[in-house]
């Protein structure tokens, strides 16, 4: 299973859980208002912590 997180514009962030990896993953409908809602990419926001020996 993945988790994605996914931004619609009326009611904020939200996560959704996928039974597969397949398809395509960055566009779903928000549950609360069912907008269209695009995938948040955090990745680029991720610093690696490399350990000092």
């Amino acid at each position: 299973m993945a988790i994605y997180t996914f931004s619609c514009q009326l009611c904020g962030e939200f996560t959704v859980w996928h039974k597969s990896n397949k398809g395509n993953k960055q566009e779903t409908l928000c549950p609360t208002c069912k907008t269209v809602s695009k995938r948040v990419d955090y990745s680029h926001q991720i610093d690696p912590v490399v350990p000092s020996f």
